[in-house]
């Protein structure tokens, strides 16, 4: 199967998702990434922590957030069962990730842009996520 065009589809659809990646739970490895990975250079690491978040559902991370690459920080406002929304701390307020997890895979979606709001990029997000399962993936 070509992962490539649901990453397109995130970045040209409603979401506008400037990086977007679709990535295998178990082992996690990245089936499909944004070219571009300049302004979101989440790792595999990254990738482990936010699928056990989700999968825990550890609520710690409401107070602590999430850091992403090493540099960016985020909060985390809401995690619920197969999802997580963040929003950018600091001089980076306006970016939206979020993160959704289907049967095999972990759906990410990052956008810095002030006009777009993480509940499009969630809506992009799910609609993925929920073809996916439908599709037994």
């Amino acid at each position: 199967m070509s992962w490539a065009p649901y990453v397109e589809t995130l970045e040209k659809g409603k979401g506008r998702c400037k990086y977007a990646g679709i990535f295998g739970i178990s082992p996690v490895s990245p089936w499909a990434e944004s070219a571009n990975k300049e302004s979101f250079p989440i790792t595999v690491d990254d990738v482990s922590n936010l699928i056990r978040v989700i999968k825990s559902q550890d609520m710690n991370v409401m107070a602590s957030g999430v850091r992403i690459g090493g540099n960016l920080s985020f909060t985390c406002l809401r995690l619920e069962p197969n999802i997580l929304v963040m929003q950018g701390k600091g001089d980076n307020k306006d970016y939206s990730v979020v993160v959704a997890l289907s049967n095999q895979a972990c759906i990410i979606g990052f956008n810095p842009d002030a006009d777009i709001k993480a509940a499009q990029v969630r809506d992009s997000l799910e609609q993925l996520r929920d073809h996916l399962c439908a599709a037994c993936y």
